[in-house]
């Protein structure tokens, strides 16, 4: 089982490749085989940044590595779990142009958002958690569970999830995040 990690804060010093590797390492024991991450100053001075423990299963090569992008790196994308329906969609993408670098069923999750946006999601059918960041778009999508059956949006699923809203924008290892009454555009997930 692989882990995944993120934050997203309007003050970019606040998310660096320190902090995402701190929060990777806190879930080592999920993903023995790599570790990915990825940091951004957006245009507005916030940061974005994605963190991936590696359990690797399906495409066992470099080529594997998460977080994975699309082509051009305007979607990046931390997995976890597995799409069962991936080599149909993979097939189904090919066919309309899509190029692969991997056999991995990450790549087909950003290859169907570009394809189709949030709607991708409903096309997806297995047990999984992802978050994606859409850097054209600025939006975040943190998916967990089977997304068959649910709304689009931030969803509530199979696997645990925990964003926090605050000033600080940092997570309280003890348990969990810890607000203290505090609510700002500053968010943290881990799966």
């Amino acid at each position: 089982m692989c882990g995944i990690c993120g934050k997203i804060h309007p003050d970019s010093d606040r998310v660096t490749e320190t902090l995402i590797a701190g929060m990777c390492n806190t879930m080592a024991y999920r993903g023995p085989d790599a570790e990915g991450l990825w940091c951004s100053r957006q245009r507005d001075g916030s940061g974005v940044g994605l963190g991936h423990r590696r359990l690797s299963i399906i495409d066992l090569s470099e080529a594997g590595r998460q977080p994975m992008c699309s082509e051009d790196g305007s979607v990046r994308v931390v997995f976890n779990g597995e799409i069962y329906n991936f080599k149909t969609l993979r097939n189904e993408l090919k066919l309309k142009g899509h190029r692969f670098r991997s056999n991995t069923d990450t790549e087909v999750i950003v290859h169907l958002y570009e394809e189709e946006g949030l709607a991708a999601c409903r096309r997806l059918n297995g047990m999984f958690a992802f978050a994606l960041w859409d850097c054209t778009q600025r939006k975040t999508l943190a998916l967990p569970g089977s997304a068959r059956h649910q709304a689009a949006g931030l969803l509530l699923g199979r696997r645990a999830i925990f964003v926090c809203f605050r000033n600080q924008g940092d997570f309280d290892r003890s348990g969990g995040p810890e607000t203290n009454g505090r609510n700002s555009p500053s968010t943290l997930f881990g799966l």
